[in-house]
This record gives structure tokens, sequence and C-alpha cells, in this order.
């Protein structure tokens, strides 16, 4: 498979206490040795471009026709939820989380864990997991320029974020869709798709705090949180199909004749 070769040692703790293995340990530094750096970038180019290619395939179809439903369902009852959570009389938040707000709002909060998840993966021994965390990075980078993209084009009314006790009682665009739920969702569903349950739970707790803390801080209606899920789904799925690709490019098989004109079969794996 291409640009592989000996990868530093890494454990996410999390994964690990879930999944019974080894807990956290640092590498021995005289096993690390860097890669091809050319050959890796060539990849993570090649990788992002597939991944906004399949977004036009039939799953990803699927996944915004399930979604749009929801939207519209849940832009139904944005203000009924938002007047839960603001009193509009003092223009005040009536759920202050504290200090929480860093981790579950803030951006800096959502894409540091992120970011780290999908480094540790990509430098990991194995080249599975590597080419996850190469296009978990992939597809964060992809949601944040499609998500900019929306955002910077579209000036209807769904694009209002909710008044919120946090910033000054105006209209302000840039609530659709939400990119924190588009991150967390994407990256969600991605490890459900390639690792299971045991990776996507985790990350799948975490996303519902950051949606439930978007709600209560009124930084987002819940049709923009949706909204965003339904970006990332489409990423994830997109993702997904690329990695498998890659996967299959380890296997190849040949139809061949021996000496004696007997019909053949060769196999053969890329390691």
């Amino acid at each position: 498979m291409r640009g592989y070769g000996t990868r530093a040692h890494f454990w996410c703790m999390v994964t690990a206490c879930l999944c019974n293995q080894q807990v956290f340990a640092l590498p021995d530094l005289k096993d690390i040795t860097f890669r091809n750096t050319g050959t890796e970038v060539r990849d993570f180019i090649a990788d992002f471009a597939d991944i906004n290619f399949n977004l036009f395939c039939k799953e990803a179809f699927l996944v915004a026709s399930c979604a749009a439903p929801v939207y519209v369902a849940a832009h139904a009852i944005d203000e009924t939820v938002h007047r839960q959570f603001y009193d509009e009389s003092c223009h005040k938040n009536t759920c202050d989380i504290g200090c929480l707000r860093l981790c579950l709002v803030e951006d800096m909060g959502i894409a540091v864990p992120i970011a780290a998840l999908s480094i540790g993966c990509w430098i990991s021994k194995n080249d599975d997991t590597s080419l996850l965390g190469r296009d978990l990075l992939a597809g964060m980078f992809s949601i944040w320029i499609a998500k900019d993209i929306v955002k910077n084009c579209v000036t209807r009314t769904c694009c209002y974020r909710p008044y919120s006790g946090l910033f000054p009682k105006k209209l302000v665009m840039g609530g659709f869709p939400s990119g924190h739920a588009a991150t967390l969702t994407f990256t969600t569903v991605l490890l459900g798709l390639q690792k299971g349950i045991y990776w996507a739970l985790p990350a799948g707790l975490y996303a519902i705090a950051v949606g439930g803390g978007l709600l209560a801080c009124n930084y987002h209606y819940v049709s923009q949180i949706v909204a965003g899920a339904a970006l990332g789904s489409l990423f994830a799925v997109a993702a997904h199909r690329v990695i498998n690709e890659r996967l299959d490019e380890r296997f190849s098989f040949e139809f061949y004749s021996d000496e004696r004109g007997r019909p053949m079969i060769g196999a053969a794996y890329s390691f």
C-alpha cells in the first residue's frame, strides 16, 4: 500500500480501556522512523479530493434524503426549544454551563481532541488505523471548507443564530450549518463504520454533550445542529468509500497458465 513505513506507537487511553487492551504507553524513541513526507502529503491530497468527489455517491444521496425531513421537523420547533434556554425580557441564557463551555462550545475545544485523535491514528503501526487517521484529517478539512462556503454564500433566515446572553442582542449570520455538529458527527460515523462501536461510542457521547452545550448556550438552533450532523454524515459516508477503495488496493489477483498450460490463479498482498 502507498506511503507506509514503520510508525510511532500510539495508544488512545479511552479506547484501550473499552477494548481491554494495553493502557497508554509512550514509544521507545529508537523504534520511531520518520516516513516519506512527500508520499504522505501526496496521499493526503489524493484522499481529500476523492472524499469530496464521493459526496455524489448513491449512499450520500440516501443520507441527504433521510436528513431532509428531520431538518424540516427540527426547524418547526426551533423557537420553542430556544425559549427554554433564553430569557428575552432580560437577554440572558437560562442555563449556565460554566467552564464546560470551553470544551463543549469553543472552537479549539472541539478541534484539539479531534485533531489529536486523527494524528494519533495516522502514526499508528496498524495500516488500517493509519489510513483512518489520514482520512479523518482530510474529512475535517473538507468539512471546514464546505461549511464556510455555505455560511458565506447562503443568506436566508435559516442562517441566523439564536439570541444568546453571551453576545449583544442582534441578528448574526453564520449559524447554518453547525460546524461543531458536522465535525463530531463525521468523526463518530466514520469511526463506527471502520472500527465499530467501541471506537464510535466515546465520540458519540461527546457529540451529544456538545450538541446539548450548543443549545444551552444558544449558539445554534436545533435545525442548524441537525444540518451540521447531516453534513458530517455525508462526508463520513464519502470517506468510508475512499478508505475501502484504498484497502482494496492491497489485494491483486491474476489468472495465468503454468508451463504445462494448466490454468492458475495468483494472489498478491501488498504491505
